[in-house]
């Protein structure tokens, strides 16, 4: 399976609009890509999708199940690769591009404009969620479970989420 990175606002997008091009996009990735994370990006989702704004629009049982679910599907990899700081015009994003380098993902998918005119990085081709769709159809990726099946990883990988999950209910930071 190949790896990829996803952008934090394609994962609120999925949960504020399932439906919408994000959350096919997540929904592709998690079923048919190893999902890549870091502390500091798994981080960023949890403070993001838990912010009060969000919470007449995301309900909390939801919520906590897409946290739960995105940690059980996801690898956590050591970043190990360091990004110029001027590469992306928002330093903040960097944390991406140095996850994709470091888990070797073949995609980084982001709605963020200042990924995006990047464009590639490294051989890590940068997509929207419309683009990384059109690009894995000509693919042709096996549909392999459903969101709820999908939540079955490895061993590895379920051993690997629950340090996420540990830190993010202990509220441990990095």
């Amino acid at each position: 399976m190949e790896n990829v990175v996803v952008d934090t606002n394609v994962v609120l997008s999925y949960a504020l609009k399932p439906n919408g091009e994000a959350g096919k996009a997540f929904l592709n990735a998690m079923e048919n890509f190893n999902i890549l994370q870091s502390n500091e990006t798994f981080e960023e989702f949890v403070e993001v999708i838990n912010r009060e704004k969000f919470s007449k629009y995301i309900p909390d049982e939801f919520r906590e199940e897409l946290i739960d679910r995105f940690a059980a599907r996801s690898e956590l990899v050591e970043i190990n690769h360091t990004v110029e700081r001027d590469l992306c015009r928002d330093p903040k994003d960097n944390k991406f591009l140095e996850l994709a380098v470091s888990g070797n993902a073949k995609y980084i998918i982001s709605g963020d404009k200042d990924l995006l005119d990047i464009k590639q990085y490294k051989e890590i081709e940068i997509l929207s969620p419309s683009q990384f769709l059109e690009q894995t159809q000509k693919i042709e990726q096996p549909h392999t479970a459903t969101l709820s099946e999908s939540a079955t990883a490895s061993a590895q990988q379920v051993t690997r989420s629950h340090l996420l999950l540990r830190k993010h209910r202990s509220g441990e930071k990095r």
